[in-house]
C-alpha cells in the first residue's frame, strides 16, 4: 500500500531538527539561511558529517518553499577537518 507520508517534499520544521547538529537553519520570504556548525563552532567534516552532509542538500533542494539559500559557516573558519579521521580506517 502507498503510503502518503513517504510522498512530496521534507518539511522545513523537519529536516531543519534532524540536521540541527551540524547546520542551523532559519527562512523567512522563501530566504534560507544555512550556518554550518560543530558545537557551536566551525562545521568539523569528519565522517559522522559526511553522511548528512549530503543528505541535507536533498531536503533542502526538494522543498519548494525554498527559493533562494544562503550557505554559511560558523566563526571565522568555513569548515575545519579533523586530523584524527585520517588514523580511523573507513570501515571502522
Amino acid at each position: 500500500m502507498f503510503n502518503r507520508d513517504m510522498a512530496g517534499p521534507t518539511r522545513f520544521e523537519e529536516y531543519s531538527e534532524k540536521y540541527k547538529d551540524l547546520f542551523f537553519m532559519t527562512r523567512r520570504d522563501g530566504i534560507l539561511e544555512v550556518r554550518m556548525l560543530t558545537h557551536g563552532g566551525p562545521l568539523q567534516f569528519d565522517w559522522m558529517a559526511q553522511t548528512p552532509y549530503g543528505n541535507v542538500w536533498s531536503d533542502v533542494g526538494r522543498d519548494p518553499e525554498n527559493e533562494v539559500m544562503i550557505l554559511t559557516g560558523t566563526g571565522d573558519l568555513w569548515q575545519i577537518g579533523n586530523p584524527e579521521v585520517w588514523t580511523t580506517k573507513f570501515m571502522d
